[in-house]
């Protein structure tokens, strides 16, 4: 039983003896069930006694998922007695945990260099055996232990024109600059600049927030510091504007604890149409004079902008939806006219369109787009990665009269309704704000543009991404013959990748429904 082995670790070093056969034995645990993983064939099943009296409930209830850590830990409980003897294995019981704890491994090395350099040799020297250098220089730095990554560093392949001298100079640092330049080095980026801000080292610290984005780390250190904390606000606020996270910004702003640069907060507020929560906070400033110098003109301007990006959605349905359906009825019509072939009456009975080992002068239904002909042999030699790169840029770019701009335009209206999905609550916003400064025409235009967009959207819906039931397209063969699957590889390849994006089936997206506001008319 698993219990019965735990309280017997110590009888199982004495028995054991040699440590290279306990190190054997602890690097070769894993987190199973070994009786029925290893052994399942050849351990004897459980009697129907042994289960009465629970010898079977006390191998179920040993939980194999910590299997690993909970023996490691057992072994180095009874091994801290015994590390003249059985040193490595110290060592061994440390790296064999899932994950290995190489920090402890370490540990057991910088102890011993403070009682017995040869042992810490030794110690070191059988850690890099069993785990990646690299990795445990990197870990010793961590530990801002310098003496043990030297000797974790002599152990490996490392240059010492590399690593002396780096660690000579942080061997001349003061202690926290120190711990700062190893944790900034090894991308502890949250603990490096908690490092700064115990140095006091506040604009290096302010530097350091807007290299890695670290304004939320910047922000509670410094959350009993309210100079310092307005600061590093304002910092933040500049960094969400700047990518148009203008709600985030806004709020970032007018923390009226620490900032006082209400203007701004104000034009933050209007880039991203929440003119409801510039007014609020611009009356309980008393700073009503901004309302006019500020967020009128941010309605005037989010108002012109939101009706033009409207009417580009508006024109972008009108003008893809019916080129969409123009596709596709020609598609229908003749599908060889369609892929850029020759009429389909003028092909003679006789000519077969199916891939031969003989040059054909009408190639294949493939093939037909690309006006390419020749043997398989020839065509297959043309199929390289080169052609399916090229071939996939056009597909993406979905040029007018290309095989792929059926594709292209379904692509780009489920684009724009997310777009539309998007700013729906945008526009609502726009509109309260304009009605409650009495700009009401604007309100109107406003809400009329985006009910058409909605129902052009609605409208198309069903027609774009119709779901069809079709049969696997397989290429005709001659008479007598079986068909010929499509190829899949080279520009083929993306072809028939597009052909059957087209064909599985499309959920079509929905549609958010626009709630005009009734005071409008």
């Amino acid at each position: 039983m698993p219990e019965q082995f735990m309280t017997c670790i110590q009888l199982f070093l004495d028995q054991l003896k040699k440590f290279t056969h306990v190190d054997l034995f602890l690097s070769q645990l894993r987190n199973e069930d070994v009786t029925q993983t290893m052994y399942k064939e050849t351990a004897k099943k459980p009697n129907s006694s042994a289960a009465i009296n629970g010898a079977s409930n006390g191998e179920s209830a040993f939980d194999v998922s910590t299997k690993v850590n909970r023996i490691c830990d057992a072994f180095l409980e009874v091994l801290q007695k015994r590390t003249q003897t059985n040193l490595q294995n110290i060592v061994t019981a440390n790296v064999c945990k899932t994950p290995p704890d190489l920090e402890g491994g370490l540990s057991v090395v910088a102890k011993l260099r403070e009682q017995d350099t040869n042992l810490a040799e030794r110690a070191a020297e059988h850690i890099c055996f069993l785990a990646d250098v690299n990795q445990l220089y990197d870990h010793a730095l961590g530990m801002y232990n310098l003496d043990v990554a030297l000797l974790i560093a002599q152990q490996s392949q490392k240059d010492p024109r590399e690593y002396l001298p780096y660690l000579q100079s942080l061997q001349e640092m003061d202690l926290l600059r120190r711990q700062f330049t190893i944790d900034d080095n090894l991308g502890r980026r949250s603990k490096a600049i908690a490092h700064l801000h115990e140095l006091d080292s506040f604009d290096e610290l302010k530097q350091y927030a807007e290299k890695h984005e670290l304004y939320s780390d910047a922000i509670s250190l410094h959350k009993y510091q309210p100079e310092r904390l307005k600061e590093i606000m304002k910092l933040y606020a500049q960094y969400l504007n700047g990518r148009n996270r203008f709600r985030e910004a806004g709020i970032a702003t007018v923390q009226l604890d620490y900032l006082n640069d209400l203007e701004a907060a104000a034009r933050t507020f209007c880039k991203g149409y929440f003119f409801a929560e510039a007014m609020r906070v611009v009356g309980l400033r008393r700073r009503l004079e901004l309302i006019e110098s500020i967020i009128d003109p941010g309605l005037v301007e989010g108002s012109a902008s939101m009706t033009e990006l409207l009417a580009d959605c508006k024109g972008q349905i009108n003008a893809q939806v019916p080129r969409l359906r123009e596709l596709r009825v020609k598609k229908a019509e003749d599908p060889l006219a369609f892929f850029d072939g020759v009429e389909s009456s003028d092909i003679p009975d006789n000519v077969s369109v199916a891939p031969t080992d003989a040059t054909t002068s009408a190639g294949t239904f493939m093939t037909r787009y690309t006006n390419r002909t020749g043997t398989v042999n020839t065509t297959t030699t043309r199929r390289t990665s080169k052609n399916r790169r090229r071939e996939e840029r056009k597909r993406a770019r979905g040029k007018k009269g290309s095989v792929y701009e059926e594709e292209y335009l379904v692509n780009s209206i489920s684009r724009l309704i997310d777009r539309v999905n998007q700013i729906n609550e945008e526009v609502q916003r726009l509109v309260e704000g304009l009605m409650r400064r009495g700009m009401r025409e604007r309100a109107a235009a406003v809400e009329l543009i985006m009910e058409e967009v909605v129902a052009a959207c609605r409208g198309c819906v069903d027609e774009v991404f119709q779901v069809e039931k079709k049969e696997p397209v397989m290429l005709p063969g001659e008479e007598g013959q079986e068909a010929v699957e499509v190829p899949t590889v080279g520009a083929d390849g993306v072809y028939w990748d597009s052909v059957m994006a087209e064909r599985r089936k499309k959920e079509p997206p929905v549609v958010k429904s626009f709630e005009r506001l009734s005071l409008v008319g």
